[in-house]
């Protein structure tokens, strides 16, 4: 996994910085409770 660029990232609409995100191999969720265990 390559580390995001956070700076590049804000200046996306939400649904490309998702797919940028996601790209880069990161898991999103509207809910940490999804994940706060993995």
């Amino acid at each position: 996994m390559t580390t995001p660029d956070i700076a590049f990232a804000i200046g996306l609409p939400p649904e490309e910085a998702i797919r940028y995100f996601e790209g880069k191999g990161l898991v999103l969720t509207g809910d940490w409770r999804e994940l706060w265990q993995e």
